[in-house]
Order: C-alpha cells, then structure tokens, then sequence
C-alpha cells in the first residue's frame, strides 16, 4: 500500500485576486463602451468639421475663404480648431477616407484612449490598482445613464469625434494628470510635459481649458495648503494664462486684417457695380 503521507502535496489552485476580476470587467465594459461609440446618429455640427476635414486635406493653401454655402466656417474660432487638422493628417497617413475616419474608427480608439488616461490620474491621485479599475469602470457606467440630449453620455457616445468631447475626456485628465506630477516632482521635464499638454488643448478646445484652469486652481490651492509650496503652482497658473492668451491676440489680430481684406474686396465689388450701373 502507498503510504499517503509520502505522496507529494498538490499545489492549492490559485483563486483569481478581486483586482483581475475586476480588470476583465473594466475590459470588457471598455469594449463595449467603444462599440456604443460609433456614431450612429448625424448633428448640425458633423457637416461642418467634415468640412473642416476636407478643407484641410484639399485647399491649396489655408484662407479661410469659403462659398457662400460654407460662409459660417468663417467663424474666427476655426482658425485655432486644429482637431479636424490632426483628423485630415490621419486620413491622409492611414489612407481611409475623412468620413470613414470621423464616423467609424476613430471614436472607438479615443474611447480606450480616454479610459487609459482616467485610469492613469486614478493612480496619479493615489488610487491603488483596483481602485483606479473601479474608479473606471463607474465612469463608463455613469455616462451609459447620462444619455439623454444634452448630457455627457451624448456626448461620450454619439459625438466623440468632435473637438470638445476629445478636449473633455481624452486631453482634460492628461492635463490634470501632468498637473500633479509637476506639483509632486517640480522638474523641468514634468514642466515641459504639463506645458505640452495645455497647448493641445488650446488648438482642440479653448473653453475647455478655462474649465480645466479653473478645476487646477481649486486643486493646486488644496496642495499648497498640505505641502506649503506655492511656486509650481504659480508657474502652472502662469503657462495656462500665457497659452490661452496668445492664441487670443492671434485671432484678434487675424481678424482684424481678415476684416480689412473682405471689405477691401467689397468696396471693389460695390465699385464695380455702381460704375456699371453709371454706365
């Protein structure tokens, strides 16, 4: 008889940790949320950044002077709407055409673009891994419920594409993520990065980043209170001012020759035009 006492111990089965669980759901909600994300429906505003896309991938060189169709793209704010600029630069690059780009395969990589870069400020700000899985995982399932017109969710899943929602959920938490590790490390590399990150979302979404500014002040005025170091923040403050007043004094000054050159080219036409009915 084989003495059981001398077989060799069987190693116990590893039972899968909570954290592994909970990856494979933040997964699989993250698949699911990228597939939801393909627009399904058409807004007002898809018909201009197609234009924009086109635009950019066609005119022979950037004017800004459109037909009297498109005349709305003269906004000024286009000039510094550099995100239907980086789509034209993907179309040509991947060789899909713009529309096949803007309405089927970039919204699904922005969707994990945009978990990634959540679940990395979770870390940032302490969250442990699980934590910063679940702190993902409730996001996606937040913005499910958030669907009706008008409300984050919309925007999440039915209009990515677009500068603002690209502003909102992929470059904000970049930018508060590069704003912690700059308060914590106070290096010049760290400072370049926060730098780098701020000027894209200047030429995405000017608006977005005074609400991203104003969410940093709060937060670098609480750091400042528990570290007592108040130079990157004032640092930080003053890289955001400067990058969002440049790009103003641009525009401005666009703008003003822009207006000078069209009414030059009217009071030539109105000119014309009397002196043919003269005649």
């Amino acid at each position: 008889m084989i003495d059981p006492e001398s077989q060799p111990e069987q190693p116990l089965e590893k039972t899968p940790s909570p954290y592994w669980i909970g990856f494979i759901v933040a997964v699989l909600v993250t698949c699911i949320a990228a597939r939801l994300a393909i627009p399904s429906l058409i807004f007002e505003d898809d018909f201009t950044y197609n234009a924009l896309l086109n635009y950019y991938q066609h005119a022979p060189q950037y004017t800004f002077e459109f037909s009297e169709a498109l005349d709305r793209m003269e906004i000024a704010r286009f000039w510094l709407a550099f995100w239907p600029l980086m789509e034209a630069v993907l179309s040509h690059f991947s060789g899909l055409h713009g529309l096949l780009v803007t309405g089927i395969y970039i919204a699904p990589a922005l969707v994990l673009i945009s978990s990634l870069a959540l679940y990395n400020l979770a870390r940032s700000l302490g969250l442990g891994r699980a934590g910063a899985v679940l702190a993902t995982t409730a996001h996606l399932f937040s913005l499910l419920r958030l669907t009706t017109n008008g409300e984050a969710g919309v925007f999440f899943f039915d209009r990515f594409p677009e500068d603002k929602s690209v502003a909102v959920f992929v470059l904000a938490p970049m930018f508060f993520r590069s704003l912690v590790t700059y308060l914590e490390k106070n290096t010049l590399r760290t400072f370049i990065l926060f730098g780098l990150i701020t000027l894209s979302i200047v030429w995405t979404h000017p608006v977005v980043l005074g609400m991203s500014a104003m969410i940093a002040g709060l937060f670098g005025l609480l750091n400042v209170l528990s570290t007592n170091k108040i130079f990157p923040l004032m640092a930080a403050l003053g890289l955001i001012s400067v990058f969002m007043l440049a790009p103003l004094s641009f525009v401005c000054l666009q703008l003003k020759i822009y207006m000078i050159t069209r009414l030059k080219k009217h009071w030539k036409q109105d000119a014309k035009t009397s002196l043919s009915l003269a005649i």
